[in-house]
């Protein structure tokens, strides 16, 4: 796996946790199967772009967030953003 993966599975992971979102409350909102939301937290599958952009609606996320190093606190150096 490589860092690149990890860090996208640390911070959707992070965020739905954030959101109080189950895998499969994050599949509904954003339009996927829960296996692969599972696929991809387990490092299994790397989403392609347009679903990278459905995660990100659902999560209330711009893309690069979820790519975003963790800072010193443990948390992602940029909050999350509130859609309007």
């Amino acid at each position: 796996m490589t860092k690149v993966q990890e860090r996208l599975i640390a911070n959707l992971r992070e965020a739905r946790y954030t959101l109080n979102l189950t895998q499969m409350g994050l599949a509904e909102k954003a339009g996927i199967s829960i296996g692969f939301v599972g696929d991809i937290e387990a490092g299994k599958k790397f989403p392609s772009a347009n679903t990278l952009q459905k995660l990100c609606d659902a999560l209330q996320l711009e893309p690069h967030e979820l790519f975003l190093p963790e800072g010193k606190d443990g948390k992602r150096e940029k909050g999350k953003k509130a859609k309007t």
